[in-house]
């Protein structure tokens, strides 16, 4: 994910600093707000947890499943963008969002849908 100008740009402002919030809400939530994923044949027969971890803002796309997943809500909630008006070449505005499953179920259609909203500070 990465705070781009209208045109697709990159986002820059030499005048001054920004901060922007970005918040995913998963479609579909279990009963204690985990995220989830919809297994669209027989969900109650599938591990229905939906993991995701955010990296840092700058840091270069992962090579692999991070640690640090969780299947918490509030985990994609609330992602801040901080550009500054000095250039953002040491944090580029991107930030890679790694999501997994823990299903066995390989041979099944599975889905979720993540609304982001995106609103400067």
């Amino acid at each position: 994910m990465s705070i781009v100008t209208a045109s697709g740009t990159d986002f820059e402002d030499n005048t001054k600093d920004y901060n922007f919030k970005v918040s995913g809400i998963s479609k579909y939530l279990t009963d204690d707000n985990k995220n989830m994923i919809l297994h669209c044949i027989d969900p109650e027969n599938a591990n229905p947890w939906l993991y995701a971890a955010v990296a840092d803002q700058g840091s270069p796309e992962p090579d692999k499943l991070p640690s640090n997943l969780n299947s918490n809500k509030d985990i994609i909630s609330n992602m801040i963008f901080s550009s500054k008006m000095t250039g953002n070449k040491d944090k580029p505005l991107t930030r890679y969002i790694s999501f997994a499953s823990n299903s066995s179920v390989k041979d099944k259609n599975y889905s979720n849908t993540i609304s982001w909203t995106a609103t400067e500070q």
